[in-house]
């Protein structure tokens, strides 16, 4: 990008569904805690 737009950077691109839901791990181990189990500040970010 510096050589291109004299700057460096990056571009990222997600639809508008990204982000909008997440799963919990019970949905992939059996021994997982479900999503009422998951403290809420895992999925808080600054």
């Amino acid at each position: 990008m510096l050589a291109v737009q004299g700057v460096n950077k990056e571009i990222v691109r997600m639809s508008t569904h990204t982000g909008t839901h997440c799963d919990a791990p019970y949905h992939f181990f059996e021994d997982g805690m479900t999503i009422d189990q998951v403290p809420l500040a895992t999925y808080v970010a600054p």
